[in-house]
């Protein structure tokens, strides 16, 4: 049995925190420097070492929240088994930069790593180096997205679907609005699985109400300043609009600014989705309406949770869900403390 000291997690909160994700070419000296730092904790018995990079679409606190939630799992893992598993987290430099993340699982693998978690760039452009990360016996966790293939081990990731029909007709209702309304709906990048989803989600909820009326239907992928853009030109051409219905609530922060300039807030409803900070803030503040809280701390520890149960020899399910709420003004708070709570762990 090998004696190291501390949790050897890279980036891990008691250790020096990265505050953001890292590149390729830092990950290796990050986690050297990270190991060191740990090493000045208490003793720690580790009978088994694993390696995992979380490879993300692009740069966003969002996914360093999914990393918090795995490094606590690893965390129980040491305790509770003395299995060390140390994350490397590699963003794309270029957003959704699908040849990139490849050139990243290609070298995951080359390397040997005991698992690799995703969250695709393309949900079906990654399929054939999942594949052959299976054939090489490294077992693949999509987080927040669904790779479609027999081949991943599991998908980590709320009912994106049920949960945009949720928070739409949610909305609907709340707002008196059942007996006609009409709608735009804000949707994310052309064939990305997880925005196709969302998408159908928030039709199938305004085909719910036969007086409910889809003017239109842009793509904004998945982004603040586009979601302000194209906003502001949809406003120009609807001058009646009840609902603008966001893929996300980075694209609903920009929809809410392009709305509160053309001084239409109190008509139109701006919707959102994920729970992000911002957005919890600007629900509590009034200026954003809804959104669906989709638990990142929890996505990236049912991650760690699934390769803990591969490596043990147990059954891991295809699609491991994670639940969805509904965010109103009256529980966002709750939302916030959630991050505050895991920020505080992780960001010392």
């Amino acid at each position: 049995m090998i004696a190291v000291m501390g949790i050897a997690v890279l980036a891990m909160g008691c250790a020096k925190t990265t505050t953001g994700p890292v590149t390729s070419e830092e990950a290796t000296t990050t986690e050297a420097a990270t190991t060191t730092e740990a090493a000045a904790t208490e003793e720690t018995a580790v009978a088994k070492e694993f390696t995992v990079p979380w490879l993300i679409p692009m740069q966003d606190p969002y996914w360093d929240r999914m990393r918090y939630g795995m490094e606590n799992e690893a965390a129980k893992a040491l305790e509770e088994k003395g299995w060390n598993i140390k994350i490397e987290q590699l963003a794309t430099v270029a957003a959704y930069d699908v040849n990139e993340q490849l050139g990243q699982l290609e070298n995951a693998i080359s390397r040997k790593v005991d698992g690799i978690a995703i969250c695709p760039t393309n949900e079906t452009g990654v399929i054939p180096a999942v594949s052959k990360a299976k054939a090489a016996g490294i077992p693949v966790v999509s987080l927040s997205a669904i790779i479609p293939t027999e081949d991943v081990l599991t998908n980590v990731q709320p009912d994106e679907e049920k949960a945009a029909k949720m928070v739409a007709e949610y909305a609907i209702k709340q707002e008196g609005k059942e007996g006609g309304f009409n709608a735009i709906i804000l949707s994310g990048l052309a064939g990305n699985i997880t925005s196709d989803q969302r998408t159908k989600g928030y039709e199938d909820a305004i085909k719910e109400f036969p007086n409910g009326k889809l003017l239109d239907e842009q793509l904004v992928e998945f982004n603040r300043e586009k979601g302000m853009s194209v906003t502001e030109n949809l406003l120009s051409k609807y001058p009646k609009v009840d609902f603008i219905f966001c893929i996300n609530d980075n694209a609903a922060l920009g929809c809410y600014e392009a709305v509160a300039a053309a001084g239409r807030e109190n008509e139109i409803v701006v919707v959102g989705d994920d729970g992000v900070p911002d957005g919890l803030k600007s629900i509590l503040e009034g200026r954003m309406k809804y959104s669906v809280w989709k638990n990142p701390f929890k996505m990236g520890e049912d991650a760690i949770a699934a390769f803990v149960n591969y490596w043990d020899g147990k059954e891991v399910p295809k699609w491991t869900v994670t639940p969805s709420e509904v965010i109103t003004k009256d529980n966002a708070q709750s939302f916030l403390d959630v991050y505050d709570q895991y920020i505080q762990k992780f960001e010392k």
